[in-house]
């Protein structure tokens, strides 16, 4: 029995010998699956049949047409062409510096908020929404720092006085106190502290 072979490039003539159950092409190395072949009329509609292979062993493949990429297409999220997959390595998680919302405040009497820094934070009359002859122009400070383990913070209060020198005028008070802060006293304080910078009420809000 003579096959011809399918490869649409060889088309060569193949002998199948004797109960063999396949054969493959001496020229182009395609196989050959006698069984398929019923008669020589059909070798006609098989040679439409490609079994992938190239046509000689060590050819290289055709390079794709003009009009396509011969990289793979991914989905992206754009028209650039950046592939939207993630990376599955393991990612550092990035170190977030802790904002200054999460340090503290103080609370003023109309519902304003000053933010707190860690460090000195020095407060007196421009601070307040409205002029307010009691309170000086540098009040009190509050002093913010991390905890010795480093997992919250602690908050010391004092007189202006106690950083600069000179105090204020008609003193720091703490609700409970009856006595104003001393020049050089510093006491700590904690959410919720209700202080007073003469006429002016004033409360911590920190976390806890």
């Amino acid at each position: 029995m003579i096959i011809q072979c399918t490869n649409p490039t060889c088309k060569s003539s193949i002998p199948v010998p004797d109960g063999s159950s396949y054969v493959v092409c001496p020229i182009c190395n395609t196989w050959h699956f006698p069984s398929d072949f019923d008669s020589a009329s059909d070798n006609a509609l098989m040679g439409n049949i490609d079994y992938g292979l190239p046509a000689e062993p060590n050819s290289s493949p055709a390079p794709p047409p003009a009009n396509e990429s011969p990289y793979p297409q991914y989905q992206t999220h754009d028209a650039v062409g950046i592939p939207s997959f993630e990376p599955t390595f393991h990612q550092p998680e990035a170190v977030v510096q802790k904002e200054k919302t999460t340090i503290g405040s103080v609370i003023l009497p109309n519902g304003a908020k000053l933010q707190l820094k860690v460090g000195r934070n020095i407060i007196g009359r421009n601070d307040l929404p409205n002029t307010e002859p009691t309170v000086s122009r540098k009040h009190c400070v509050i002093e913010v720092s991390p905890t010795s383990d480093g997992s919250k913070w602690s908050y010391l209060l004092y007189d202006i006085g106690a950083l600069e020198g000179k105090g204020s005028t008609n003193k720091v008070y703490i609700f409970g106190r009856s006595l104003p802060l001393g020049m050089s006293e510093k006491i700590a304080v904690f959410n919720g502290t209700v202080f007073s910078l003469g006429n002016v009420k004033l409360t911590l809000h920190c976390p806890v």
